[in-house]
């Protein structure tokens, strides 16, 4: 986990960022919890400070591409 913060300070470092996303079952607990991690990760794609995401549901990961596509 890292500070919302910490992806442009990265990017003006001159250093990428990789992220993986878990499946939306593993999710699903941050979810019921009211914590969802996906609006920050679409903002973050949007913005260009995510060069690259990983995960296993790949349609999941697509949606996710999708709404950052649209937001930015």
């Amino acid at each position: 986990m890292s500070h919302p913060d910490d992806g442009p300070a990265l990017h003006m470092a001159g250093c990428s960022s990789r992220v993986s996303i878990p499946r939306p079952e593993r999710l699903a607990e941050y979810w019921r919890g009211r914590r969802d991690p996906s609006p920050n990760l679409i903002q973050w794609m949007a913005d260009g400070l995510i060069d690259t995401i990983s995960g296993d549901d790949v349609p999941f990961l697509a949606s996710l591409v999708e709404s950052a596509r649209k937001e930015g």
